[in-house]
């Protein structure tokens, strides 16, 4: 087995390879913080906070059969029918180009790891002391799932690394 790190953009690469990709990625992003707790009784204190996670999400994945294969598998009807990009246009399957950024498209297969959560500066932010200042995730109720499929967009400026594993390299990419 062979690893590798190229000097190849995540673009480049991804315009060269559409098939299906398994891969680990790591990403930090700004977390949305609602500017009062959930009862309205507390200031959030925090200005910007990041999440800093390992996940293993799938590129070039058709996120309509994900979705009807899960029905399938919930034993519901696989009538579902994704709808078209409201934003940006992809460049290559896995890529979407929006006000001169470049954002990842991925479907989440699991997370590695511990997420952790940072201010500007790097240090470190306790979960705890943020959550009630975080909105409220509400699942897709056009999937009709118990498990839903999640697509996750990300800002390549978001993006730490990407590894990607073939049957024969493990390759590195950063944007």
């Amino acid at each position: 087995m062979q690893t590798t790190n190229l000097n190849m953009s995540i673009l480049a690469f991804l315009q060269m390879n559409e098939t299906l990709l398994q891969a680990t990625m790591t990403t930090r992003t700004e977390v949305k913080l609602n500017k009062k707790n959930k009862a309205k009784t507390k200031v959030n204190p925090f200005s910007v906070v990041y999440k800093v996670q390992k996940s293993v999400v799938d590129i070039n994945r058709d996120y309509e059969k994900a979705v009807k294969q899960q029905q399938a598998v919930e034993g519901v009807p696989t009538n579902f029918e994704k709808e078209k990009l409201t934003w940006g246009k992809h460049i290559c399957k896995a890529v979407i180009e929006h006000k001169n950024n470049l954002y990842l498209q991925t479907i989440l297969v699991g997370k590695r790891g511990k997420t952790t959560y940072e201010n500007a500066n790097g240090e470190s932010v306790n979960f705890a002391d943020i959550v009630e200042f975080m909105p409220e995730r509400k699942a897709s109720a056009k999937q009709n799932l118990e498990d839903e499929v999640q697509v996750r967009t990300f800002a390549f400026k978001n993006i730490l690394e990407l590894v990607i594993k073939t049957p024969d390299m493990v390759i590195k990419l950063t944007p």
